[in-house]
């Protein structure tokens, strides 16, 4: 598990999610190398590579010659 779980409604959860956070070190440290790991699966190429990419194949009116280039 990446994070720890609250209501955001309750705001005695939210408080008790960020001491439990800034108060165990083990948790702190397996939060920040999930969140590592997930990051690494992003990229701004790959996100603009997915965008032109969906708006080429979905959206005929914006079929503009820039969008026939080869995506990266």
């Amino acid at each position: 598990n990446g994070g720890v779980l609250f209501n955001p409604e309750k705001p005695e959860e939210i408080a008790a999610a960020v001491r439990k956070i800034i108060y165990d070190e083990e948790l702190r440290n397996r939060i920040s190398t999930i969140a590592k790991l997930n990051a690494m699966q992003f990229s701004w190429q790959r996100c603009s590579n997915e965008t032109f990419s969906y708006i080429k194949n979905n959206c005929p009116k914006y079929k503009l010659p820039c969008f026939t280039m080869p995506l990266l």
